[in-house]
């Protein structure tokens, strides 16, 4: 039931918007607030990764915004407490839409949880995690989750492994 729940919840809170995927619960006082950005690649298989984040943050009682990389704006990260980047390796390298999210990333010391999806290989989560250090991000998690596995059991558990750390 409590996973109907969340589901319908969060199929409640996501809106299409423009070229980006905003979805947002309403903020109460005291409410953390995270932003989840994903570059959703050519499968969509990163974009399920991240609602699947999105619907397990807002079950801990986060305010969540979920955000296309090719539509993050320095506004989306204004008052936030924590940070979720995500999207495909393609050649062991990340998204271009992800690695061009990640220049207009300006919260030095932020929480920060990096995931990339990949069908065999998920080494662009080195770079990813490079780049977020060099920023000053403070990157309290991240792994690889491969596109082969899609069984839900699977990225569930790997998201909680994700969540655990924060």
């Amino acid at each position: 039931m409590k996973k109907i729940i969340a589901g319908l919840v969060l199929i409640g809170l996501v809106i299409f918007h423009g070229m980006g995927l905003m979805g947002m619960v309403e903020a109460k006082d005291g409410m953390e607030k995270a932003l989840i950005v994903v570059d959703p690649g050519k499968s969509g298989f990163s974009l399920k990764v991240a609602e699947k984040i999105a619907e397990k943050l807002s079950a801990k009682g986060m305010q969540v915004n979920l955000v296309k990389a090719k539509a993050l704006t320095a506004n989306d990260l204004s008052d936030i407490d924590l940070l979720v980047m995500g999207g495909p390796t393609y050649a062991q390298k990340p998204s271009k839409k992800l690695t061009k999210a990640m220049t207009i990333v300006n919260k030095p010391g932020i929480n920060t949880i990096l995931f990339q999806t990949g069908g065999s290989d998920c080494s662009g989560l080195i770079t990813l995690i490079e780049t977020a250090k060099s920023k000053g991000l403070n990157v309290v998690a991240s792994d690889g989750i491969l596109c082969n596995k899609r069984e839900d059991s699977y990225v569930d558990n790997k998201i909680d492994e994700l969540l655990e750390k924060i």
